[in-house]
């Protein structure tokens, strides 16, 4: 997955852009309980490392 080009800080709200689907409007409700909750949002390289963990990929590059 590529990361896409934005440069904001981690700590600086972005606005959205309106959802156009039902998945993109579940999405963005779970955006907003995850923010509200104080949990911070994880960049796209947080991301990639929970996935590749949760798909058992991390034991494989150290072995």
């Amino acid at each position: 997955m590529a990361e896409p080009q934005r440069h904001t800080p981690r700590n600086e709200a972005v606005q959205p852009t309106p959802p156009r689907t039902r998945l993109g409007e579940q999405l963005l409700r779970l955006r907003e309980r995850i923010i509200a909750s104080g949990e911070p949002l994880l960049s796209w390289a947080e991301i990639e490392h929970e996935v590749a963990e949760r798909r058992g990929e991390g034991e494989q590059r150290g072995g």
